[in-house]
């Protein structure tokens, strides 16, 4: 069954609409008809199955059958703070992030930040966010968030029960964690130069712990999906 989006607004009682972009997928993509099944979520965390009603290349109208489908987004909320690498890769960081099931991304503008990510880069970022979404069968769209810097991202680190910072510090050790009672996690993840020294030092004095991921250097966008596997992993999500 093909996921939709719809946003709140859009599902009205028991029906359902979707825009232009939505129902022009359904109509000349996948070649839907009326009578067909399709799963909907509002981003918000709920899912639908809907049954088409009307659909042409413009607008699908549908009636919710059962809004009791299976809720696959996970237990763990976990946000990612990160510094965008070049390129698509940070496109790559967000669709994988997304699809492993990180609920924020706060991009960060640190020491070694090389990337300053534009209004239109962010949302891009948001859309490849929802159409990960859907692929993955969540029905939780993911925040991402404007740039802040490092110092802004250590004033709200009090909001989180856990934290983690990958970094090269000589004090980094491998994951420690327990799968009962974590509470919200916030990961950071430094820039292709990685974390400065004051940084960690600051992080670390902020309660972060101080996360290795092994010996070798790895790309950003390459330790992002490493970290976020060992944490679901750990905590019983994959």
């Amino acid at each position: 069954m093909e996921t939709f989006f719809a946003p709140p607004q859009m599902i009205r009682g028991e029906r359902v609409f979707l825009d232009r972009e939505e129902a022009w997928h359904a109509y000349r993509v996948l070649r839907l008809k009326k009578g067909g099944e399709i799963r909907v979520v509002d981003g918000r965390g709920n899912a639908y199955r809907v049954i088409i009603r009307k659909l042409t290349s413009e607008r699908l109208e549908g009636e919710i059958a059962d809004d009791n489908q299976v809720d696959n987004e996970p237990k763990v909320d976990l946000s990612l703070a990160f510094a965008p690498p070049k390129g698509r890769r940070a496109e790559i960081l967000v669709e994988k992030g997304t699809e492993l099931g990180a609920k924020a991304f706060y991009p960060l503008v640190t020491e070694h930040t090389i990337v300053q990510p534009s209004t239109s880069k962010i949302e891009r970022w948001r859309k490849i966010a929802q159409q990960a979404m859907k692929q993955s069968e969540r029905s939780f769209w993911p925040l991402v968030a404007e740039p802040q810097t490092f110092d802004q991202l250590l004033e709200e680190a009090y909001r989180y029960d856990r934290l983690f910072i990958c970094c090269l510090h000589p004090r980094a050790r491998r994951l420690e964690v327990k799968k009962s009672g974590v509470g919200a996690i916030l990961l950071a993840v430094g820039p292709e130069g990685g974390f400065s020294l004051s940084e960690v030092e600051r992080a670390r004095e902020r309660g972060f712990y101080p996360l290795s991921l092994g010996e070798r250097r790895l790309r950003s966008e390459t330790a992002t999906i490493a970290a976020l596997t060992i944490l679901f992993h750990r905590l019983g999500e994959i």
